[in-house]
């Protein structure tokens, strides 16, 4: 299993490089006459704009909290409802309002911090900067 997904990334690489290169080739190729020099100084500065812009999604999209920061976060929530039940338990009077209320609060903080970490799902979606990237994409046509 690990030689597959090793192989396949390396595909994947490999055709990223391969497509930027003929993209860069054929670019080079179709603005290659000397009239044509204000065409390459136009075209390649957006080009460049694109690629980077892609990238920094990209990269935004894939990186998440570290595993112990969500871990963190769960005996944090864990911890405070076992404090907030054992103080609660010295009276004989059942505070339902209060024990749902807190319950609820800290289940949607944890909810908002994982909805924050996938912008793509949820709540909280990021969706602008997918339309920045179509209008990009629009612009260049």
């Amino acid at each position: 299993m690990f030689r597959f997904i090793v192989r396949r990334l390396l595909q994947m690489v490999l055709t990223f490089f391969g497509a930027t290169f003929v993209v860069y080739a054929l670019m080079f190729a179709a603005t290659d006459d000397p009239q044509h020099q204000t065409t390459r100084l136009l075209l390649l500065p957006a080009m460049n704009e694109m690629i980077d812009t892609t990238t920094t999604h990209h990269a935004a999209v894939l990186t998440h909290n570290p595993i112990l920061v969500m871990l963190t976060l769960f005996v944090v929530a864990l911890v405070a409802a076992a404090l907030a039940g054992y103080s609660i338990t010295g009276d004989n009077v059942r505070q339902r309002i209060q024990t749902i209320a807190f319950a609820f609060v800290v289940s949607f903080a944890v909810y908002i911090i994982f909805d924050i970490d996938y912008p793509r799902r949820g709540l909280v979606r990021l969706d602008h900067i997918n339309e920045l990237l179509e209008d990009l994409q629009r612009s260049m046509r």
